[in-house]
């Protein structure tokens, strides 16, 4: 029989943390050329240069940009740095709101049909219309904001 083939470092890595680098939890990009932008890298939590060791318990996969925003720092540091960017990002995805759009009618003028005058003054109530056209304009706009958010 066969030995089943040996698994790189970074499949193993892959297989027990999941397709998304360890800092940013964004998707990493496993068909990328090495060192593209979204490409796996090796990460030591405990670096190299701090006595960190190449064992798998020590290593998980890393953007190579987020690789170079962990540094050499200490394992703690590197946590904490995770967790704020996790944070961060969960914070930026809830803050994000739909906004609708409104559809603004424009007059169309037709070159065949005169306009009407205007009038040159305006009516007693046109305050208190226009009062009341702002009310209500932005009453149905809170109400289909209501509805879009509840």
């Amino acid at each position: 029989m066969n030995a089943p083939p040996k698994l790189s470092k970074i499949d193993q890595l892959r297989a027990r943390d999941g397709d998304n680098c360890w800092l940013c939890d964004r998707a990493l990009d496993f068909d990328a050329e090495p060192n593209s932008k979204k490409a796996p890298t090796l990460e030591h939590l405990l670096a190299v240069s701090l006595g960190g060791k190449g064992g798998l318990d020590n290593l998980v996969l890393c953007h190579p940009s987020c690789n170079v925003h962990l540094g050499a720092r200490p394992e703690a540091a590197k946590r904490k740095m995770r967790k704020n960017w996790i944070a961060a990002r969960a914070k930026q995805a809830v803050a994000v709101k739909v906004v609708p759009k409104v559809a603004i009618a424009k007059p169309t003028t037709s070159t065949n049909q005169p306009t009407a005058p205007r009038a040159t003054v305006p009516s007693p109530d046109w305050q208190r219309l226009a009062m009341i056209a702002t009310a209500s304009a932005t009453f149905f706009a809170g109400l289909s904001l209501g509805m879009l958010v509840g």
